[in-house]
């Protein structure tokens, strides 16, 4: 990712290998002009991994962010 730092749109559905690790990769990536981020049935993301992601800047160009069949992020 740190090879595509002007990446607007980032598709992770159904990845099985995606980890809190990966999503603290994502995180720290410094893609500031992502706008779609979409993580739909990706259950062995945890709390940890979301609040890495949630916890940047960076991210204020967001427009479209799925987390639907995240089974393991909780309220």
């Amino acid at each position: 990712m740190e090879s595509c730092p002007k990446a607007k749109y980032l598709n992770l559905t159904r990845l099985p290998k995606i980890t809190d690790k990966t999503m603290k990769a994502i995180a720290n990536a410094g893609l500031n002009d992502l706008e779609y981020l979409n993580l739909y049935a990706n259950a062995t993301i945890e709390d940890p991994g979301f609040l890495a992601f949630g916890s940047t800047k960076n991210y204020s160009k967001l427009k479209f962010l799925d987390l639907c069949g995240c089974k393991n992020l909780s309220d």
